[in-house]
């Protein structure tokens, strides 16, 4: 009986216009030192924050094409996650 120890890791691909594939390694969640869930929902709150990101984003992947996917708006959908 052999036994072997396998690390799940998730990889995504994203091609980008000039169909180069670029892949990235992702742990999981808790395994990263810097996450922090309040910084973050601070975050999400500061609207010109979030603004600017998405703007550095779509200079890295362009825009996005397509129709909008139909989704779920989360459990709470009339409710903000804090005031």
């Amino acid at each position: 009986m052999s036994s072997s120890i396998y690390r799940k890791t998730k990889i995504k691909i994203i091609l980008y216009p000039n169909a180069a594939a670029v892949l990235f390694w992702y742990k999981q969640i808790w395994e990263y030192k810097n996450s922090n869930m309040k910084e973050f929902e601070n975050f999400m709150m500061d609207r010109a924050g979030v603004e600017s990101f998405k703007a550095q984003i779509r200079l890295f992947v362009g825009d996005i094409k397509g129709e909008p996917t139909p989704g779920e708006l989360g459990l709470y959908p009339d409710k903000p996650l804090s005031k």
